[in-house]
Formats: structure tokens, C-alpha cells, sequence
């Protein structure tokens, strides 16, 4: 690791521009720019994220006969070390998505 990418992740984000590096880890060829993103910077952004997905979902107990057991939600980090909850019919594949998972506490 480098100096300049100590307490850093690196995040390949789609380039609107036309850069002309190219990465696709499924072997295709698609426009993309490398980001250096402060790990403190994901962090916080991770921390207010589940928070606010802990404040929707914290009264859903049950839907009719069901229990909620699971949650799990596509996310996208962007060039600045924003996180996006990706949706359905969205502008992106997901492909470059993270996928967090919650599962309701035992006990």
C-alpha cells in the first residue's frame, strides 16, 4: 500500500465524463475512476446510514401472520464516500453494490 492510500479505500465509481481508464470486474469493459476515500469518512457515513435504517424499520414487528426477520438493502458508495440506498428501476445495475444484511437480535 502507498502513502497516499494509507487510512484510505479505493472505490471504482462510474465516470459520467468518459475517463478514459476502463474496470469491470466481471470482464466487461465499462468507463469507471478510481477514489481514494478517507476510512473515517465511510465510517461516519456507515454509522448515520444504519441509524437511519434502524429508525424505519425499528416498529415493523409483523406483517399479518409474519415476523420481520431480514433486512437487506443494495448500497452504493460514491466518489465522495456518500452511501446510496439503491431501489428497483434505478439508473444502476447493483453490480457494484454492497449488500448489508440485518437480521433481528436473539434474545
Amino acid at each position: 500500500m502507498s502513502d497516499d492510500s494509507a487510512g484510505r479505500v479505493t472505490v471504482w465509481v462510474e465516470d459520467a465524463r468518459g475517463a478514459t481508464g476502463t474496470k469491470n470486474a466481471g470482464g466487461g469493459r465499462s468507463r469507471a475512476t478510481k477514489a481514494l476515500i478517507p476510512v473515517e469518512i465511510l465510517k461516519k457515513n456507515l454509522a448515520t446510514l444504519t441509524g437511519q435504517v434502524g429508525e424505519v424499520f425499528e416498529h415493523v414487528k409483523a406483517v399479518g401472520a409474519f415476523e420481520l426477520d431480514e433486512v437487506s438493502l443494495q448500497v452504493e458508495v460514491n466518489a465522495e464516500g456518500g452511501l446510496e440506498i439503491l431501489g428497483t428501476g434505478g439508473r444502476v445495475g447493483g453490480s457494484g453494490a454492497v449488500t448489508l444484511k440485518f437480521k433481528k437480535a436473539q434474545g
